[in-house]
């Protein structure tokens, strides 16, 4: 009986994983695409709906997790790699700080590694623990800037990585918010966007950051 039980949850498991990497196969065309390169990566976007049933689940991440924390002013990093030729860098969901976040980067980082993604994932930790819906999205935008400024050193210091942001639902507004405030200036290779809580305006403005940084 237990093991038919196992056998079961394995399969669920590869269900869901299965799911996951529909929306992140191919990352460099990711759900909102920025190019700063020659040839431009089109926005193609993704079917976010598979990832319904992907949410009540997630891997288990060590402490030691790399980790950006977006949730003091002066954001501290843990095992974020130097030099990388790319990293990607994930902003949780609503009321995930701590270890529910670390372990949505690190399901995100399997289903990537099993789609042949091979850079290293980061998780970006930012205050998301309110019942203030509206209240966590003033957090997430504040963390955004933070980020935005992080980001900046990050590639001062890393001239030639390639750097990929992804958030999800109400985290989905870090990496937007990074983005109005880089203005343009092409830090940031692509964005992928998973069930974002986020208006059309948000969207409107990652566009024009597009466009701009195309020139």
């Amino acid at each position: 009986m237990n093991g038919n039980r196992g056998g079961e949850d394995r399969k669920e498991t590869t269900l869901q994983r299965r799911r996951l990497l529909q929306a992140t196969a191919g990352i460099g065309t990711a759900t909102l695409g920025l190019s700063t390169r020659a040839s431009a990566v089109e926005p193609g976007p993704g079917p976010v709906e598979e990832l319904v049933d992907c949410f009540s689940f997630w891997d288990t991440a060590p402490e030691t997790y790399p980790q950006l924390d977006l949730t003091v002013s002066a954001p501290t990093t843990r095992n974020v790699p130097d030099s990388p030729a790319e990293v990607m860098i994930y902003a949780h969901g609503w009321n995930s700080e701590g270890a529910n976040g670390r372990d949505q980067a690190i399901t995100f980082e399997h289903a990537l590694r099993e789609d042949g993604y091979e850079y290293p994932v980061v998780n970006a930790q930012w205050e998301s623990n309110s019942l203030d819906l509206a209240e966590a999205g003033r957090r997430a935008d504040v963390c955004g800037r933070r980020l935005a400024e992080w980001l900046r050193g990050y590639r001062d210091r890393n001239p030639d990585v390639t750097v990929r942001l992804a958030g999800l639902s109400l985290g989905a507004r870090v990496p937007l918010s990074a983005l109005e405030t880089l203005d343009g200036d092409g830090t940031v290779s692509s964005v992928s966007l998973f069930g974002a809580a986020v208006d059309v305006t948000w969207l409107l403005a990652l566009f024009e950051h597009s466009r701009r940084i195309r020139r």
